[in-house]
């Protein structure tokens, strides 16, 4: 749970996600063709200051760069961008001083690089009109570098859903398609569902 201080806050900020919905954020598939929509920049250096607190508080943060370089690990994972979002033009929040990787974002601690991919996700419904487990994936990872329709296979069976009927979006639901797109990118899902929780609110659902 965000600690009491971090409820009133978000209670305050509220408002502000509502006029803003749609906004920020961009819509890069991963991997495959970047395309952006505008950078991430909805709330500024509040919501940062929030979610640093957030990172400092269990999600692993770091000053700069990826939090782990354990070459064992999937590049996902250690970039702290299990999504494998591209770089692009994109200022998303949490983004690491120094970006290494030259193809992918390297985000400073979980939160954010899973932030930005569950802010992706809400553009893809809000923007694009994408309410299934295939339209989402065909966007996310289009066929042209991508072994698409075993992505929406190995998703939708993940989820426990049909890859062409809507999503209700629950938190549950949203939770479920973060980790199972996650698993996909990387081979392992290694984060707790308090930690993806926590990031699907602060990308505004």
């Amino acid at each position: 749970m965000w600690p009491l201080a971090l409820i009133g806050v978000g209670a305050g900020l509220w408002w502000v996600w509502q006029r803003q919905a749609g906004q920020g954020g961009g819509t890069t598939p991963a991997p495959g063709a970047s395309s952006s929509t505008g950078t991430d920049t909805v709330l500024g250096g509040i919501i940062d200051e929030l979610l640093n607190t957030v990172a400092n508080n269990g999600a692993g943060a770091s000053t700069d760069g990826p939090m782990n370089m354990d070459p064992n690990l999937p590049r996902g994972i250690r970039n702290n961008n299990p999504g494998n979002i591209r770089r692009s033009a994109d200022a998303w929040q949490g983004l690491s001083d120094t970006q290494t990787d030259t193809a992918f974002f390297q985000f400073r601690a979980p939160l954010y690089g899973i932030r930005a991919l569950a802010k992706i996700l809400r553009n893809y419904r809000d923007l694009y009109g994408l309410y299934t487990v295939r339209g989402i994936i065909n966007r996310w990872a289009p066929p042209v570098e991508n072994n698409t329709g075993a992505y929406v296979n190995a998703v939708a069976g993940a989820m426990g859903v049909s890859a062409d009927v809507p999503l209700q979006w629950d938190l549950g639901e949203l939770r479920a398609l973060v980790g199972a797109i996650i698993k996909h990118e990387n081979g392992q899902q290694p984060y707790t569902a308090s930690l993806l929780d926590q990031a699907i609110q602060a990308a505004g659902w």
